[in-house]
């Protein structure tokens, strides 16, 4: 059973959903998720812009265990037109993988961002790629290249690395209105383990200057 609950800033409940569903597996991917866990993935609809307190909670019915999670949501209000970064989803690959795929080489090693994204727990010398969306750029709408990224990596709230700022260039994927940004992360072969934060920061210049700037941030975990 799987159920989900949208709280507001009042402590009120703004919606809920739930769920039941049976896992069949066989024996080779039973292994797998007995080690690795399974990933479940759910729409959970946000139906207005502010802040949301997400709580989800897990019933196994077979031995009656429960298992909880809850994470802190900021529903943007695109309609005030204000410069805006999606959610950061993010891939784990190996660096050979990677390095083929630079080469454009298909490799054989499956990728599962949506595991990745609810995990983000990665091995030292691993790669990951990270991909988030910018809407409302102003300078997007008038076909000027005017927008700028920059990446900074947190281990325990101090700055370990900090990128240069780069340039914007929208992808041939991206909808009218939404420009999609990505990006690649290379963990280090004796990176130390432990919880990090990526903060990727947008610039748009020709907006206000209170508004001029728009952060994300994602949480992972680097382990041996």
């Amino acid at each position: 059973d799987v159920m989900a609950f949208g709280f507001g800033n009042n402590g009120v409940i703004v919606d809920q959903i739930s769920k039941t569903f049976t896992a069949t597996l066989s024996k080779d991917l039973l292994a797998k998720a007995l080690e690795n866990g399974l990933v479940y993935n759910f729409t959970f609809p946000m139906k207005k812009p502010g802040a949301v307190q997400l709580r989800v909670a897990v019933r196994d019915h077979a031995s009656n265990k429960v298992g909880s999670a809850n994470q802190f949501v900021d529903v943007p209000n695109l309609k005030k037109k204000r410069l805006t970064l999606s959610g950061v989803v993010v891939e784990n690959i190996s660096y050979e993988a990677w390095q083929k795929r630079s080469k454009g080489v298909a490799d054989e090693q499956t990728s599962n961002p949506v595991g990745d994204t609810a995990q983000r727990r990665f091995k030292q010398g691993t790669v990951i790629n990270y991909g988030s969306t910018i809407f409302n750029a102003k300078a997007a709408s008038i076909g000027q290249a005017g927008l700028v990224s920059q990446v900074k990596l947190f281990l325990d709230g101090k700055l370990v690395f900090e990128g240069s700022p780069r340039p914007v260039v929208p992808g041939s994927d991206s909808a009218p209105g939404a420009i999609n940004l990505t990006g690649t992360l290379s963990l280090a072969t004796k990176m130390t383990p432990g919880e990090y934060v990526l903060q990727i920061a947008i610039t748009d210049p020709l907006a206000k200057e209170k508004y001029r700037t728009a952060y994300q941030f994602v949480q992972f975990e680097v382990i041996e």
